[in-house]
């Protein structure tokens, strides 16, 4: 048997400081390292709380976008809904007329904030500033997100 199959990695020494899931956690530390935590934040807090759309009939006559979200699919989705939230003023009245759970977006912008504060002191040698008006994701970091974003469990049913 190798030494090197016990060891862990540093990689792994900074998910173990970190009390989310390991796989939220390595999201999150390679996140940091590519420049997109502000998306990844929204992210992991969106997972954690689940459904943020309530049951609404699709419109007659509705065609899905392209663009970055066929790259990203639900996490796309999932930041759309979100960052036009927040740029709305992040109401109640704004999310019931969209179709969104006010209480799930809440509780998603207190996750960031309470991530964005483990991240900082856990020791990983994070600093975060949380971004309260998330701006859409580039072109450019949408064709090269965390190869973990793969690997997250997608709900199709949002």
């Amino acid at each position: 048997m190798s030494s090197d199959v016990n060891k862990i990695t540093s990689l792994g020494r900074k998910c173990v400081n970190l009390p989310v899931s390991p796989r939220f956690a390595k999201l999150l530390l390679l996140s940091l390292q590519q420049d997109i935590i502000q998306y990844t934040l929204t992210i992991v807090a969106a997972l954690s709380v689940g459904h943020i759309f309530t049951r609404r009939p699709v419109p007659a006559g509705f065609k899905p976008r392209g663009g970055p979200s066929k790259l990203l699919g639900d996490f796309m989705v999932l930041l759309s809904a979100f960052g036009a939230w927040e740029h709305s003023g992040g109401g109640l009245q704004w999310s019931t007329d969209h179709g969104l759970r006010y209480r799930a977006l809440s509780e998603i912008r207190q996750l960031r904030r309470q991530l964005v504060n483990i991240l900082n002191t856990a020791g990983v040698g994070a600093d975060v500033k949380l971004q309260p008006n998330l701006q859409p994701p580039t072109p450019k970091t949408v064709s090269s997100p965390p190869q973990n974003y793969y690997h997250m469990p997608r709900r199709s049913h949002w």
